[in-house]
C-alpha cells in the first residue's frame, strides 16, 4: 500500500484522472461535431430540395436520440456501474 507521500502513486493517480477527463472531453467534442455536421447537412438539403423529401424528421430524431444515448452510455456514472456489474456493460 503506497504511503501518503508516495509521489509516484499520486502522479499516476493524477495522470489516470486527467486521461479520463481528456477522453470524456474528446467524446463530447466528437459527438458535438458529428451532430453539428449532421444538422448543417440536413438544413442545407432541406433548403435546396424541400422538407421531408430527402431526410425525414423521424430520421433526424433518431440520430439525435442515438447521439444522446451514446453520451449517456459512456458517461462516468454509467461507467462506474459497469465496473461494478458485468451485466451493465454496453
Amino acid at each position: 500500500m503506497p504511503g501518503p507521500l508516495d509521489f509516484r502513486f499520486l502522479l499516476g493517480h493524477a495522470l489516470q484522472i486527467s486521461l479520463i477527463s481528456f477522453f470524456q472531453y474528446l467524446q463530447a467534442i466528437i459527438v458535438t461535431a458529428a451532430t453539428l455536421l449532421y444538422a448543417t447537412g440536413v438544413y442545407r438539403i432541406r433548403c435546396r430540395v424541400g422538407h421531408e423529401r430527402v431526410v425525414a424528421r423521424s430520421q433526424t430524431l433518431a440520430f439525435t436520440v442515438a447521439a444522446i444515448l451514446f453520451v449517456v452510455t459512456l458517461s462516468q456514472p454509467v461507467d462506474d456501474i459497469a465496473d461494478a456489474s458485468f451485466s451493465a456493460h454496453p
